[in-house]
């Protein structure tokens, strides 16, 4: 009896083992490929796209690893700004969502960005999440939203520059708004 419980003990002990040695394995692959993804989107020029589509066609989460950077306040703003700026790459219905949160940021290079990257990647489906943007108080952003509409082009995105231009006070938004 004592020797078939120390041969089962040793062999609870040892699945115990490869479990835990399996948990870190997948622990450390998924710290690599978030590490990876961190790399390449600091290249000098910017993210390196061709190398974040390898790296997605390996069966990693890119998108997933890119949607977090971008609502991560601990990361740097110009590193969230470019997961924005690549998130639209890997088509996904939830990016909306993604472009959303980022555009209630408390970051301005971050809500320049969603807003940027929400236009041109979601096109017309980002426009009632654009136009609050016109009302900020922060005239550059107003700007921005205002190329982000003109970007869309769409009746009601023109509507919406129309009804702003005739309450907007700043000269430099106002220029952007008449184009």
């Amino acid at each position: 009896m004592r020797t078939l419980s120390a041969l089962t003990l040793s062999c609870l002990l040892a699945t115990s083992m490869m479990f835990a040695a399996a948990s870190a394995f997948a622990e450390e692959s998924t710290q690599s490929a978030n590490d990876d993804v961190v790399l390449l989107l600091n290249g000098y020029h910017g993210a390196d796209e061709a190398a974040l589509r390898r790296l997605a066609s390996e069966s990693v989460d890119v998108r997933g690893i890119l949607a977090a950077i971008c609502l991560a306040d601990d990361q740097p703003s110009y590193l969230r700004a470019r997961a924005l700026s690549v998130l639209g790459l890997f088509d996904d219905e939830s990016n909306i969502e993604i472009y959303s949160a980022a555009l209630r940021s408390q970051n301005d290079e971050v809500r320049h960005a969603a807003i940027w990257y929400a236009a041109v990647y979601l096109g017309e489906r980002a426009t009632s999440r654009i136009a609050p943007v016109l009302q900020d108080a922060d005239p550059e952003l107003r700007v921005t939203a205002a190329l982000a509409l003109l970007r869309i082009d769409t009746a009601e995105a023109r509507n919406l520059l129309r009804a702003r231009l005739q309450v907007e006070d700043n000269p430099r938004v106002r220029r952007t708004l008449q184009r």
